[in-house]
């Protein structure tokens, strides 16, 4: 059928066979149904695709292939394949897809281009969840832009499973770890590498009977002991024979304490120690050997060695009160003395 201007108000039967309705620079209104009887349908052409015919279904329009434009008043319903160059929306309508979308080559909604190569946005920011996404640069391995600069600018507060902690390779040092770099955590978050802070790396910390099970490696900080702890065989804990800095800076004539240790944890002690008087223009060195038996004290000074004629200060000592002291008595008043001690724990 051939035709510039026709309206059908009730039904059109094709036919059985593959037929034709052709409609040339007019208008073709269909308020009934469009269809055809068996398995072939028919092919509706209307006018040129520069031309601005259109064809206004109210009804059903069931065929094999259509060219022109379609003005759909309330549905438009698709079977199999919709073929379209454009899907224009008037006013403040939409077109609501309830079952999923597949686009086999690329979709592109405003400056959002999506490709199986990835989303692609012509702008300079995407928004998540409420979350905004800008200024992103490509992606570079091991680097991961995308990822990387939202870490960065966001506080970390947990890691849990944490595996693998990725940074551009030249910052990587040789046992690096995750620490805070902050010295007031009420103020601040977040972790970095061990070897990109000017500050400490803080060790866990606990008791004697707060150790946790042994494993070869392990590091710790007693607290009971104030000693640094660990296992090098995964078997046992060993103290770490660090010495602790001991200073008075004002021992006078009559005996005070410049020093103790808790005679329940520890057996015995070694002092190396200097002795300055700068009044007199002396100075002394020597070393000091402390144990006990648990009711008294006992001590041997020896490398005794000094500038002047006799000893800056003069050293006994004491158990008292479940400690070990060690006194001084200075000859000459204002002496300052600082020592070094190592520790040796009770078997």
């Amino acid at each position: 059928m051939t035709a510039k201007n026709f309206r059908i108000k009730n039904g059109l039967d094709i036919g059985d066979v593959a037929n034709v309705i052709t409609v040339s620079g007019g208008t073709a209104t269909f308020t009934g149904t469009v269809a055809s009887e068996g398995s072939q349908l028919g092919n509706v052409t209307v006018g040129a695709s520069t031309d601005n015919t259109i064809t206004t279904v109210s009804g059903d329009l069931i065929v094999d292939s259509f060219t022109g434009i379609v003005s759909v008043p309330d549905q438009l319903s698709v079977t199999n394949v919709l073929n379209v160059n454009t899907i224009g929306v008037l006013d403040s309508t939409a077109i609501d897809i309830n079952s999923d979308v597949r686009v086999s080559g690329s979709l592109s909604a405003g400056g959002i281009s999506i490709t199986n190569g990835g989303i692609v946005s012509d702008s300079t920011g995407m928004t998540f969840n409420g979350a905004r996404l800008q200024e992103v640069g490509t992606p570079v391995e091991p680097t991961d832009a995308s990822t990387k600069g939202y870490v960065d600018d966001n506080t970390v507060q947990y890691i849990n499973d944490l595996l693998n902690v990725d940074a551009q390779s030249a910052d990587i040092q040789d046992g690096d770890i995750l620490v805070a770099p902050v010295t007031d955590s009420s103020t601040a978050f977040g972790f970095t590498l061990a070897s990109q802070i000017t500050a400490g790396m803080r060790v866990p910390a606990g008791t004697t009977a707060q150790r946790p099970a042994i494993y070869e490696g392990m590091l710790r900080l007693n607290s009971e002991t104030n000693k640094y702890e660990g296992s090098i065989d995964g078997n046992t804990v060993q103290e770490f024979l660090v010495s602790e800095i001991i200073s008075n800076t004002d021992v006078d004539s009559a005996v005070e304490q410049v020093d103790s240790f808790s005679a329940t944890i520890y057996r015995a002690a070694k002092y190396f120690y200097t002795i300055e008087n700068s009044g007199a223009g002396e100075y002394q060195a020597g070393e000091i050997i402390v144990t006990h038996d648990g009711t008294t004290a006992y001590h041997s000074e020896y490398a005794k060695i000094h500038t002047g004629n006799n000893d800056l200060i003069t050293f006994t000592t004491g158990l008292s009160g479940g400690s070990v002291i060690l006194y001084g008595s200075a000859q000459t008043p204002n002496s300052v003395f600082k020592a070094k001690r190592i520790s040796m724990e009770v078997a």
